[in-house]
């Protein structure tokens, strides 16, 4: 997992990473857009942006995928992802390779993440996370949601 301000996107990979043509929707994308899918690359790279209100951490599902890494990034409105490694985890849904989600139980083990405009978020397949939680109040959300298929990290930087 990694979280960080958007501007320091260069501190993990290059321009040349299939990570990079996610932020660079990020930057590029206009607040006037419309919520729904944009393709990036095909189904390789694409992002979602949608609207919804936090709720209850306790109401919100922890999951992970095995296809893809997400890059989460708020585009208004503040709030908290929940993060902890996927390994042990007990599920509570078997993996749905149609939509690339394992769900898990919860558990109070998990670090906080607050995301606010400027701040991204990386979750990898190992990484669990509990997207759409209060901060301080139920508050209304615009976000991005870039979804990269794994094989492609790495490929042209030959990692």
């Amino acid at each position: 997992m990694i979280a960080d301000t958007i501007d320091n996107w260069n501190l993990y990979f290059t321009k040349e990473s299939a990570l990079y043509e996610g932020i660079d929707f990020i930057k590029n994308f206009s607040e006037a857009g419309c919520d729904g899918r944009y393709e990036i690359k095909g189904q390789e790279i694409y992002a979602i942006v949608q609207s919804y209100e936090t709720q209850q951490a306790a109401s919100r599902k922890i999951e992970s995928h095995k296809k893809f890494i997400d890059i989460q990034y708020v585009l208004s409105g503040v709030e908290v992802i929940g993060w902890l490694p996927a390994a042990g985890l007990a599920e509570l849904s078997a993996y749905s390779e149609e939509k690339d989600i394992l769900f898990y139980h919860q558990t109070n083990v998990i670090t906080h993440i607050v995301m606010a405009p400027g701040i991204f978020a990386i979750f990898s397949p190992q990484d669990a996370h509990q997207p759409g939680c209060i901060y301080r109040q139920i508050a209304p959300v615009r976000k991005i949601v870039v979804k990269v298929a794994c094989h492609l990290i790495g490929e042209s930087t030959g990692k």
